[in-house]
Formats: C-alpha cells, structure tokens, sequence
C-alpha cells in the first residue's frame, strides 16, 4: 500500500505485487511514504480485509 502522495516508493510497491501470485497494491489519497504511521488504524482495516479474503 502507498499514499498517493508517495512519489519514492510506489514504483517499488506495484513492482512487489508483479512477483508473489496473491498480492495487490492500494492508493490511498490520504497515504504518503509511511500509511501505516500515519493512519495506522485503516491500515489495520485494509490488512484485516485481504487477509480474510485470502484462502
């Protein structure tokens, strides 16, 4: 996941969802380079989401 604001490791993220089958890559407007620090409880809510949508 990267913020639509992060324009140092988008790339690198979308690159690492080309390799492992069961990954995706999610913007959020809000995000910058650290989502997880910055918003850390809806980062928790989009984990907890794929995660439970995983087999």
């Amino acid at each position: 996941m990267t913020g639509t604001g992060d324009t140092v490791v988008r790339q690198v993220a979308i690159d690492l969802t080309n390799r492992p089958s069961d990954t995706r890559h999610v913007q959020r407007p809000w995000g910058g380079h650290l989502p997880s620090l910055e918003r850390p409880a809806e980062t928790a809510t989009l984990l907890k989401n794929f995660l439970s949508a995983s087999p």
